[in-house]
This record gives C-alpha cells, structure tokens and sequence, in this order.
C-alpha cells in the first residue's frame, strides 16, 4: 500500500508540472498573440490613416482639377468665340472686297435684247461658265425645282474688271427661235416664256480648289410691252 501510495504522489507532481508547462506555454502563446495582434491592429490602423490621407489629398486634387476644366472649358469657349468674331469680320471684309457678278436684258439702242454680265465688286472676277435656257409653260404652270442647266456657252474663261462686263447675244434670240404654235399662245397669253440661266466664276480670294461662285438669272418675256420682267422661284434667282 505504500508503494502504490507514493507512485500516485509521484504521478500527480509529474501531471500537476506538465499542466503547469502547458499552461504556461499556452499563457506565453496568449500574450505574444495579443502582442502581435496589437501591433497588427496599429499598422492596420496605419495604413487606414494613411490611406485616409491619399483620399483626402485626391479628393482636393479632384477639386482641383475639375477647377482646372472648368477654367480650360471657359478659356477654349472664350477662344472660339473670339475665332468666329474674328472669322465673321474677315469674311465681312472678303465680302465687300470680292467680285459679285449680277446679269440684266438691257433694251438699249445699241446693244438691243442683250444679256449684259456685271462685276458690282470691287476685285476682279474669273468667269467660268455661263449656260442659258428657255422653257414655254402654261400660264398656271411652274419651273422645276431645282432647275436644270444645259452646256457650258463659254468657250474659255475670261476676267471682268471691277465695274466692267460683257454683252452676250440677244435675249430676244430667244423669242425668235421659238415655233409659230409657241408664238402665238404667246401672243394670246396661253403660256409665258421663261428665259433663265446662272453664270460661274472665279474671285481673287478663292483657294483653287474652292467650288466657283454662281449668280442665277431668271425673267419672263412680256409679249405686249416685248420686254424682258425680272422674276422667278428662289432656286432660280440665287447668288453665292
């Protein structure tokens, strides 16, 4: 009985140490955890502070740089305001600088019927094309739109000086080209005689490539008067 007595005593102290080894390592374990986990916990609260910062500082430079578009925004809409002003005024100066080709019938003694073809501006004018036409309709009836133009009448090109122009050959060709039905439907005021046409050309301020100017033409013959009336739809009366 002894000896089974002290071999309990002994395995109790044995037990008692290992379970005071096992909580000391698990205290040991504790602690440094916790230790590590504060200090986890600080560099986690670190980087949050930081990465705080970095939002306050992009969110200042966000206001900033919207400041900086809305500056560049005003500044590339005050600039292009002033290019249009500035484009109105030079096309305002070309305008009253450039050639400007007008057409009339005169009825005078000596060029008769005649198409007359004036440069009004102040430079010279190239003119490149010139196409003439003739259409009899009935009194209620209307030109097509857009009108239609034949052939060019210009064997080559040729300049008007400011102020000068050209005579082409009598309107009044026209009128006798024109069958004796025709003529007398006209006579009896069954159809009107429309005599229109659009002459092209050239200033001194036009790039080559640019498309010509063009001034459309447009009258009536009056039988009783026998004379020429200016008139007809937009399309047909039009300059550029």
């Amino acid at each position: 009985m002894t000896v089974n007595t002290d071999w309990w005593s002994r395995a109790s102290v044995i037990l008692t140490g290992i379970y005071v080894l096992l909580t000391a390592a698990l205290v040991a374990v504790g602690f440094f955890g916790v230790r590590y986990a504060r200090k986890s916990l600080q560099a986690i609260e670190s980087q949050l502070k930081e990465m705080r910062s970095q939002v306050a500082q992009m969110e200042q430079s966000g206001k900033q740089t919207d400041e900086l578009i809305k500056q560049a925004t005003n500044n590339a809409v005050a600039a292009k305001e002033n290019a249009d002003a500035a484009l109105l005024n030079a096309q305002a100066v070309i305008n009253a600088e450039r050639a400007w080709i007008f057409c009339e019938i005169c009825s005078d003694s000596s060029h008769g019927n005649d198409w007359r073809f004036t440069n009004h501006g102040n430079t010279p004018a190239e003119i490149v094309g010139l196409q003439l036409e003739r259409r009899s309709l009935e009194l209620a009836a209307t030109l097509s739109d857009p009108p239609h133009y034949g052939h060019n009448q210009l064997a080559h090109p040729r300049f008007i000086a400011p102020n000068g122009g050209f005579w082409n050959h009598p309107a009044i060709d026209f009128i006798q080209e024109i069958s004796d039905q025709e003529r007398n439907a006209l006579s009896q005021r069954k159809i009107k005689l429309w005599l229109y046409g659009r002459i092209t050309y050239r200033d001194v301020f036009q790039a080559e490539n640019a498309l010509p100017h063009e001034t459309r033409f447009c009258f009536f013959y009056e039988a009783n008067s026998n004379d020429f009336v200016d008139a007809g739809p937009g399309e047909y009366t039009k300059q550029t």
